[in-house]
């Protein structure tokens, strides 16, 4: 049996082992936020306290380089489709690409760089915290 080497190949793998990777990263990260933390605690101090841990930044990065490559992919595939955008098919390509890689550029310098001062976490009061001060009280 011989295989050709067709364009597109890699592109279609990747699709289906990134897309498997993806449910996997967001499965964890849906049980983490709804389950472990709770939504009504997602705020500025839980997130610093997560990061603090390098397993939730490598888990982070990971879902935001493969969501943002799984997502290119995806639209690229889907212009491609279109036989009018054939004809600008490069430009296209390039300017999805480019932003999937200022996106990914930006949010990995965040999750790396991300170091939460001290008195940073103090200052922040959220307005969740000042509304149920207030309704208590009334009581």
């Amino acid at each position: 049996m011989s295989y050709k080497k067709v364009p597109g190949t890699f592109a279609w793998w990747f699709q289906r082992i990134s897309g498997s990777f993806l449910i996997i990263l967001i499965f964890i990260h849906f049980i983490d936020v709804h389950f472990i933390f709770g939504v009504e605690n997602l705020e500025y101090e839980t997130v610093a306290e997560k990061w603090n841990k390098p397993f939730w930044r490598i888990m982070d990065a990971l879902m935001l380089i493969f969501g943002m490559i799984h997502g290119a992919n995806g639209i690229e595939s889907i212009l491609l489709d279109y036989k009018k955008i054939r004809k600008y098919k490069a430009y296209w390509i390039f300017f999805i690409r480019a932003i999937s890689a200022v996106t990914i550029i930006i949010g990995s310098w965040i999750i790396v760089t991300f170091s939460p001062e001290e008195g940073s976490v103090a200052k922040y009061e959220s307005p969740i915290a000042e509304m149920r001060d207030e309704s208590e009280s009334y009581e």
